[in-house]
């Protein structure tokens, strides 16, 4: 079963109740996955809150106009997932703009240094256990980001992304969900979402991918989002991830 969201027209200012129904994507001219984390149902009734939390893949191509649009839905506080190398080949101009706090948290940064100390085994670029490792060496920056994201509410909504808006900011945005009473079912059919989105760029992405040093053959592996890559990880999203997440999405 599929569970969607409720959705309207473009939303015209913040707003924490369902009855709002704000839409699903935020159409902008330089990304093509920007999206609210509002609307889907908790298993205890009601739904979860919109222009509170948005998810993203990259904004660095992010026009005026789409500037002008994340400030219009109440977007105060930007944290940009992606690691040095990805900010230093792209860094874009969301940093100039001073009606954003663009924060970074470089959640990809533990699970590379584990993998060149050959702390894990397996193929790097299986997302299956991508995920499941992300989130076990990254746990104390998932932590972070959290406790972060906590303090930036108090300023308006924050928005999430990395490059493609689709693993980290896949996992950031599945415990948010979770934390929020969401039922794994539809957590995963918000991270599906991702799949059709990303069909337009995928060679800017693919560009993107090999840009940061995966193999050529190995980089189109990374750029879906299929339902079994987060099934296998949401088991470990613990307590203590939830925890810290709680009231992200009220």
């Amino acid at each position: 079963m599929v569970h969607d969201p409720v959705s309207d027209p473009a939303p015209d200012g913040p707003s924490t109740t369902p009855a709002r129904r704000a839409p699903r994507f935020l159409e902008l001219e330089g990304a093509r996955n920007v999206r609210d984390l509002g609307g889907w149902p908790r298993a205890t009734g009601g739904h979860t809150p919109f222009d509170v939390a948005w998810r993203a893949d990259s904004l660095v191509h992010a026009t005026d106009a789409d500037r002008d649009r994340l400030h219009a839905v109440g977007v105060r506080t930007i944290f940009d997932l992606r690691n040095a190398v990805e900010r230093a080949n792209e860094p874009g101009a969301m940093h100039e703009d001073g009606r954003f706090d663009v924060q970074g948290v470089d959640l990809m940064a533990p699970l590379l240094e584990a993998r060149h100390a050959g702390a894990l085994d397996g193929d790097p670029f299986d997302l299956r256990r991508m995920y499941v490792d992300l989130l076990a060496t990254g746990r104390a920056r998932f932590l972070e980001l959290f406790d972060r994201m906590h303090a930036a509410r108090e300023q308006g909504a924050v928005l999430f992304h990395c490059t493609a808006g689709k693993d980290r900011t896949g996992l950031v945005a599945a415990t948010l969900l979770r934390a929020a009473d969401v039922p794994d079912e539809a957590v995963l059919d918000e991270y599906v979402l991702t799949q059709e989105r990303l069909a337009p760029i995928h060679d800017r992405l693919l560009a993107s991918v090999v840009a940061t040093g995966v193999p050529e053959a190995a980089a189109p592996g990374l750029l879906g989002a299929e339902r079994p890559y987060l099934e296998g990880a949401l088991p470990h999203v613990d307590d203590a991830l939830l925890d810290a997440a709680r009231g992200l999405l009220p």
